[in-house]
Formats: C-alpha cells, structure tokens, sequence
C-alpha cells in the first residue's frame, strides 16, 4: 500500500471565501426556541434614553441595579 503525498494550500482571506463569496452561506448561528420579551422590554428602554454631553463612568454593580430596578 503506498501513500499520497500530503496536500495543502495557504488560503487568505478565508472569511471571504467562506462567507462573503459563498454560494450557500455559512450558518454560524441557530434558531433558540427562548421567549424575546425581554429584548423586546430592553428595547423599549433604550429607546427612551437620552444622549448625555457628560461621560459618566458607572461600576458593574451600579449597572446591574439599574437594570434590576428598571426590572421591576
């Protein structure tokens, strides 16, 4: 039994190939059967913000208190 040599190629740009040029599209995702209301409710939420001129810095903690606030 003899063997083939090995092939191989170098390939740039492969997320071209692969997704940009592909003829069937690389599906890098998949449907979850999960409840979307609460994106829905967030959505909402972000729709009612206002720009703000001053930066603020704000800690995980302070975030995750607004958020379970807003919850609520």
């Amino acid at each position: 039994m003899t063997r083939r040599p090995l092939n191989y190629a170098i390939v740039d740009e492969i997320d071209s190939i692969l997704i940009d040029e592909a003829r069937t599209p690389l599906i890098i995702s998949e449907a979850r059967e999960e409840p979307t209301d609460k994106y829905l409710h967030y959505s909402k939420i972000v729709q009612t913000l206002k720009p703000c001129s001053e930066k603020k810095k704000v800690s995980k903690g302070l975030l995750y208190e607004l958020l379970n606030e807003e919850a609520k």
